[in-house]
């Protein structure tokens, strides 16, 4: 037995592994179980305390997610050559539609819609338009970008309308669900009401026949005793809370008695807020920027402020991705998207960057990202900014704020209409709290420096244990690639590094600390590049790309349960033969019935009751072999079959011979010609054998005699 288990490495990345459930061998893959036996616990065996609660995970193995996409993105007859890597990074820049980190989605895009295969399909189609790939190592060509979203915008309304139906289908199931329930669960029926076989049904249902009435009878005796049995009870229970609460109205003063919600309030609790948006109408979007972002219908000005932000969002998403962070002061400035129809001559919009920033500290990016309930993790000094009536940021902490579902059904899938944070002002403010600091406070508020262990197994320890002999390398010394399994860096000794043999004391007072460590640390720099250097999106050189795991049913989601089936020519399932046949292919593959080439039997008047027996052995099997030497014998009398130097002595071919077609027989018929694709051998077609210039060829030797 295994489990599937997905962990997110980024933003960009996942990595899949199958887990063994096996419970005597913990925390390995499948591939890696052993099927040991249960080790003794204790003196008594004891059980075994969880190590946490269960948890479902999803894992997803980038190379099988490669197979697939290859097999999605596999485009013929395009106009440049094809790429399976920049075809890759087009679908990922497309799934920035579908939302992220640091975008919200576009009103028509909803993944449990299909909102991903839509984009695949929109982007098949209009790549042949583009002239080449959407986007080259983080750069998007917004050009080619603007067809897709065209086309997008041009079947919102379509895919409104669709949404609109499906959610009213949905909740008219679940009221169905909601009724059947009630109904199951007794109470819409009383007591006495009889159940199961003897059940009531209207008039014109259909009522099955009863089957075995004595269980059924007992059955309904054994619940009818149950009921009696706990019915008094319940009802002493229901007197008790009566008077019960009766009483605790009257010491209180209180004369209104406790009554019962009816249903017609408990369905308007559960019923859902109106939308006022209303997108699958007409005019959806003046109401849809006038509900979220304030702006009448006149402005549309600002409608395309609004995509040409979320173009640059886009790039920037992008960029982050590919070559890192392009900019540490940018972020989208609205709750909302705009629609995929307001994206207008996006192919002149400037999409650079401002290099020139720097991140917050770890104390200015809690500041601007923790609320208010969160502040003991804050100095004291600063904690007081986030409660304080007079901070001069007290608007960045709100107590209570809105959340918009937004068509949606739940809270947490709605959007938090939290202010957003101005930068200059928090820094500004921050500015008269940072003497407040102790020294551990500015260390913890410091950039520091990646840390690296390595193994004193390693074949670089030995090198990176002679940094720390003398006074020690201060400034970086480069790794070498070949020690490293290609990483490239550069070193320095670690102030407060940790030695093979030392004791590594934990940070943390609820860990324990690390005794008789096995390794070394050092700094670590990553690789140093030109500001302006392009990281090619490309295989590197001397990649391996493991073998590949799929087969071609697992390429067939579409139609589970068939067998792969390729396609032949032009037309699908040309030339294919299905597993599952119509009877009609059945027939003419063996033979017999109204589809083969010899008239059926003349049928049989019954001398009993002067009718025709049925036509069951058409598609009984048990009347099939029957019925085949009947269709064959018939067309030896309407001359199918017939050749020369074939058949019983004397040329007659109208009767059989009386001891009938055994293999034992000296007469053997020739066999009559058919569709069948068990025969190893037909005969020719009797239209070919008339032909003169025809030569006569015998059959083959290991021709199979009937």
């Amino acid at each position: 037995m295994a489990t599937l288990c997905m962990y997110r490495l980024s933003h960009s990345s996942y990595i899949l592994c199958i887990f063994c459930v096996c419970k005597f061998q913990i925390g390995h893959e499948m591939k890696e179980c052993k099927g040991v036996a249960k080790e003794k616990r204790g003196e008594y065996d004891e059980l075994e305390l969880p190590l946490a609660s269960e948890q479902d995970f999803i894992f997803i193995r980038l190379t099988v997610l490669r197979e697939y996409l290859y097999q999605e993105l596999t485009m013929t007859g395009l106009p440049f050559p094809q790429d399976l890597e920049r075809a890759i990074d087009d679908w990922v820049m497309m799934c920035f539609f579908v939302g992220n980190d640091f975008l919200p989605h576009l009103p028509s895009l909803e993944i449990r819609e299909g909102a991903i295969d839509r984009l695949i399909k929109l982007y098949k189609h209009a790549v042949y338009k583009t002239g080449g790939y959407l986007t080259d190592s983080g750069t998007v060509n917004l050009a080619r970008v603007q067809l897709i979203l065209s086309e997008l915008g041009e079947v919102e309304d379509e895919i409104f309308k669709k949404r609109r139906q499906n959610d009213l289908d949905m909740k008219r199931r679940e009221e169905e669900r909601k009724k059947r329930q009630r109904r199951s669960a007794g109470g819409d029926a009383p007591a006495w009401r009889l159940s199961g076989q003897y059940e009531p049904s209207r008039p014109s249902g259909f009522v099955s026949p009863i089957s075995n009435p004595h269980s059924t009878i007992m059955e309904m005796r054994q619940s009818a005793m149950q009921r009696s049995s706990s019915m008094p009870g319940k009802l002493n229970y229901d007197a008790a809370a009566a008077l019960k609460s009766q009483l605790a109205a009257d010491s209180s003063g209180q004369t209104e008695r406790g009554t019962k919600r009816k249903l017609a309030d408990v369905e308007e609790a559960e019923r859902e807020p109106e939308d006022e948006v209303k997108l699958w109408e007409d005019g959806f979007k003046d109401r849809y920027y006038e509900s979220k972002f304030g702006v009448g219908p006149n402005d549309t000005s600002f409608r395309y402020r609004v995509a040409n932000a979320y173009v640059l969002g886009m790039c920037w998403v992008l960029k982050y991705y590919y070559q890192g962070c392009a900019s540490w002061d940018w972020y989208f400035p609205y709750h909302y998207a705009p629609f995929a129809s307001d994206f207008v001559n996006i192919g002149d919009l400037d999409t650079s960057f401002d290099r020139n920033t720097k991140p917050f500290r770890p104390l200015e990016q809690l500041m601007s990202v923790f609320p208010a309930a969160s502040k003991q993790f804050l100095p004291p000094s600063w904690q007081t900014l986030m409660d304080d009536p007079d901070s001069p940021i007290i608007d960045f902490y709100p107590v209570d704020f809105k959340v918009d579902l937004n068509g949606k059904r739940y809270a947490w899938q709605g959007v938090a209409l939290l202010p957003f944070v101005d930068e200059q002002r928090l820094l500004r403010t921050l500015q008269d709290v940072y003497p407040n600091l102790t020294h551990q406070e500015q260390q913890r508020n410091g950039l520091g420096s990646d840390i690296l262990f390595v193994g004193k197994k390693s074949t670089s320890s030995d090198f990176l244990t002679a940094l720390y002999e003398g006074s020690g390398a201060i400034e970086p010394v480069e790794l070498n690639p070949e020690l490293m399994f290609g990483i490239r860096g550069g070193v320095r000794c670690d102030p407060h590094a940790v030695k093979a043999g030392d004791m590594y004391h934990s940070p943390l007072p609820q860990c324990e600390d690390f005794k008789n460590s096995s390794c070394t640390s050092v700094l670590f720099r990553d690789p140093q590049f030109d500001p302006n250097f392009i990281f090619l999106a490309k295989m590197l050189k001397g990649a391996k790309i493991p073998e590949k795991t799929l087969k071609p049913d697992d390429f067939n989601r579409r139609f589970p349960g068939e067998s792969y089936r390729p396609q032949l020519g032009f037309t699908r399932d040309a030339g294919h033969r299905p597993t599952n046949p119509s009877t009609a292919i059945r027939h003419i593959r063996s033979g017999i019935g109204a589809y083969s080439q010899v008239a059926p039997p003349l049928m049989q008047i019954s001398p009993r009751s002067g009718m025709p027996p049925p036509l069951s052995w058409q598609s009984s099997t048990r009347g099939q072999a029957a019925a085949y030497a009947q269709n064959r014998h018939r067309g030896y009398e309407q001359g199918y079959g017939r050749q020369v130097g074939y058949g019983p002595p004397g040329g007659r071919h109208d009767q059989p011979p009386a001891q009938g077609y055994r293999s034992s027989s000296p007469y053997q018929p020739p066999p009559m010609e058919c569709y069948s694709t068990n025969s190893r051998y037909s005969a020719p077609n009797p239209y070919f054998t008339s032909d003169p210039y025809r030569r006569s060829y015998p059959p083959p030797q290991n021709y199979r005699r009937y």
